[in-house]
């Protein structure tokens, strides 16, 4: 349908690593554009978020596998999975964007647990204190920088990736009539 299509995250057998494979048909070609990353690039372009003390924000896939976090708890990555997964169990289903409130974390602090589901399936789940909720508009305004910078970078990042393979398709095409010619 000319859309992009986002794979689960998926252990990649060349190089043992998990990777997530974001694809999309060239229409003018008929070919595809296949590029795998992994979730070590989603920490690469947030270098500079700041999130609230004591506040996480973890990114999963469809399937609830966890693609990225960044949290002040100095847990391994399978201990924020699960940690994540406890999150999801208790979250209202079938609604688009909710919130989970009084959510009691493993360092005892009671949080509210931000949901928001993405079109391509993923879902931003943001935990941040209730005590902080309400400490000013300043923090509302930061968190929602930070996500909207995040989905830009995204965006831009697989426009600039598009753009050199439709050049080198270009390329390609004219070197393949020369050939024939």
């Amino acid at each position: 349908d000319g859309g992009i299509y986002i794979s689960p995250i998926y252990t990649d057998l060349a190089t043992g690593l998990p990777v997530v494979t974001m694809c999309r048909m060239i229409p003018e070609t008929g070919s595809f554009l296949a590029i795998d990353m992994k979730p070590s690039c989603f920490e690469l372009s947030s270098r500079d978020i700041v999130l609230p003390d004591v506040s996480s924000y973890f990114l999963v896939d469809r399937e609830g596998d966890l693609l990225y976090y960044l949290s002040s708890w100095n847990y391994r990555r399978e201990e924020m999975q699960n940690l994540v997964d406890s999150y999801r169990e208790n979250a209202v289903h079938g609604e688009m964007d909710h919130v989970s409130e009084n959510v009691r974390g493993p360092d005892g602090i009671v949080r509210n647990v931000f949901f928001h589901h993405m079109q391509n399936g993923w879902t931003g789940i943001l935990t941040i204190p209730r005590e902080a909720i309400l400490s000013g508009s300043v923090l509302f305004r930061n968190i929602s920088f930070i996500l909207i910078a995040f989905g830009v970078i995204l965006i831009l990042n697989q426009i600039i990736r598009e753009y050199k393979s439709a050049k080198r398709e270009d390329e390609y095409q004219i070197y393949q009539k020369a050939m024939t010619s």
